[in-house]
């Protein structure tokens, strides 16, 4: 078992402790800037059959996250956060707060079982095209251009039902 505690984490230093659990994404390539506090638990074994059990809470204030190739830029980032995994798996991003452009973007976002998600997103403010792009996984977008205006928005999208 580990007792996780931290203060004053750089976004930049984590981004590249957690790249090389995203298989083909290198977060490393992403210019990340931002103060992170860190606390929670990682609790059980990891093998072949099961994962620990993982309950970790977070808060970003003063973060930026660039890309010149991907057109990302977005500036004034802050969130609070929980990751859950065990029985139940999850993530949860509360009072997103970022500017792009000088627009402010404001958000709520949960994923409830990351191995067959459902996600929940409510968003007010305008970002990119090209930033939405850029983290969408596939190669069916290749290029974007100009703005999505976002007011109330409630997007829902359920788990794959079989």
């Amino acid at each position: 078992d580990l007792q996780v505690s931290g203060r004053q984490l750089k976004t930049h230093d984590l981004m590249a402790l957690a790249s090389s659990g995203f298989g083909q994404t290198n977060l490393t390539q992403f210019d990340s800037r931002g103060t992170v506090e860190l606390s929670g638990f990682i609790k059980g074994a990891l093998n072949s059959r099961h994962g620990p059990e993982v309950d970790l809470a977070f808060v970003l204030t003063r973060g930026s996250l660039s890309h010149p190739s991907l057109r990302v830029d977005v500036k004034d980032m802050s969130f609070s956060g929980r990751l859950e995994s065990g029985s139940k798996s999850s993530l949860v991003l509360e009072n997103i707060v970022a500017s792009q452009n000088d627009r402010t973007i404001k958000a709520n976002l949960s994923i409830d079982d990351l191995g067959n998600p459902s996600i929940n997103l409510r968003a007010n403010g305008r970002v990119g095209l090209a930033t939405l792009v850029a983290f969408m996984p596939g190669e069916h977008f290749s290029d974007a251009k100009g703005h999505v205006e976002m007011r109330n928005l409630e997007l829902q999208i359920g788990r794959a039902h079989v």
